[in-house]
């Protein structure tokens, strides 16, 4: 039985890596190249140049786990553009299967079918799967972070902690905003532990910062070494703001989310987050591409409000999904720069809140209307909130896929 089980999952994990390698690797040769690919690319032939001994022109601004990732295929292979961006396509599409791993994990199979189903054909997530860019390589040790992280702290496995722990280091080393993940993961603790400080210092939680720093270590090193110090962490913190002030002003790129009027910020929210979730609806019909927004705005609040009441009650699926997706809204509010694209950090996170809720809700509402025809009888109130949502959610799956 456990052997079948097994078959059946590496069967799914090999599906959905397959189909999302094909759609993403698919698009290379046709994606423009965006202005940010250039410097990227020749990050990693800085690298080669150099015989991959560190330089302070690849440490003083970006991360350089990905140039370095760049040189070794291009030694390998070759370094036109189209090898380079199959990077990013492989572990675009490796994230896949590891957020259908982590939604069984967390609730279970169809959640976690739906939830990598999302994924697998979002727009938005495909083309930053095509790009020289760092989205996609950090997303997929996001996502094996919490995956790991999970499985760490509801099976109590060594193991798990300090396979979290490497994801978390890499995840770093891909690229700052990865340190989010270290104090939502010390919330998550403390808040379903009942605000205890001695739950902190659980032996899983030790374990996993200190295979964190271990793979951290490397990049701090670096740093010394070429005589950048803390001068990038310092640079994307607040220097880019302020060269940005000194070149004229409020700069899209040099202006501060937090910067935003609220009002201003909430109207620019109402449109920017169903923008990158119904990204590439510019192909339906008028009709359609708005029924495709509308769907993709409205779910989004049902599912936040939905999941904070089980954040409310310190249930601990709930706790992990909300802590970290609010922990990444927050980084974005208070440290980074006015760009829609640091929204594609959340959507992992609210990939599985939603299949949940879109589950739950169809359960529900065949379990009712089982009872229903049982009893003959029975008012329709109770399920016209599950209806919706599973409306909702087919109609956005479909817009995706399309």
């Amino acid at each position: 039985m456990i052997a079948e089980r097994r078959g059946k999952d590496i069967l799914i994990i090999l599906s959905l890596f397959s189909v999302a390698f094909l759609i993403r690797a698919a698009g290379v040769p046709t994606a423009c190249m965006y202005p940010d690919e250039y410097g990227y690319h020749f990050l990693g032939s800085t690298v080669l140049a150099n015989n991959f001994t560190p330089v302070a022109e690849v440490f003083k601004y970006v991360n350089p786990l990905f140039s370095y990732i760049e040189a070794v295929v291009s030694l390998l292979f070759d370094g036109n553009l189209e090898t380079i961006r199959m990077i990013s396509v492989f572990f675009g599409s490796l994230t896949v299967p590891f957020l259908y791993l982590f939604g069984r994990e967390v609730y279970d199979k169809k959640t976690g079918l739906l939830a990598a189903s999302f994924l697998c054909f979002s727009s938005y997530h495909c083309l930053f799967s095509r790009l020289i860019m760092f989205e996609a390589l950090t997303l997929f040790f996001i996502t094996a972070f919490v995956y790991f992280f999970w499985r760490s702290q509801s099976e109590e496995k060594i193991k798990s902690a300090c396979l979290a722990g490497i994801m978390l280091g890499l995840a770093i080393d891909a690229k700052y905003i990865s340190f989010i993940l270290a104090p939502a993961a010390l919330a998550y603790v403390f808040w379903t532990k009942r605000f205890s400080f001695k739950a902190l210092l659980d032996k899983r939680l030790i374990i996993t910062f200190l295979f964190a720093l271990l793979f951290f270590a490397p990049l701090l090193i670096c740093f010394q070494i070429t005589g950048v110090g803390l001068g990038p962490i310092y640079y994307h913190a607040v220097e880019r703001f302020e060269k940005g002030a000194q070149a004229g002003g409020r700069l899209p790129s040099a202006t501060r989310v937090h910067e935003i009027p609220l009002n201003e910020l909430i109207e620019k929210a109402g449109i920017k987050i169903p923008e990158i979730l119904a990204w590439g609806n510019q192909s339906l019909n008028p009709f359609w591409r708005s029924l495709f927004l509308l769907s993709a705005l409205l779910l989004f609040i049902i599912t936040l409000l939905y999941f904070f009441l089980d954040f409310t009650k310190r249930e601990k699926e709930g706790s992990f999904l909300t802590i970290f997706i609010l922990g990444f809204f927050m980084f974005i509010f208070l440290g980074c720069s006015v760009s829609k694209y640091y929204l594609l950090y959340t959507v992992l996170f609210y990939f599985v809140m939603l299949s949940h809720l879109a589950v739950k809700s169809f359960e529900r509402l065949r379990t009712r209307l089982r009872t229903r025809l049982r009893t003959r009888g029975g008012k329709n109130y109770k399920n016209i909130f599950s209806f919706f949502v599973i409306l909702l959610t087919t109609i956005m799956l479909f817009s995706s896929f399309v």
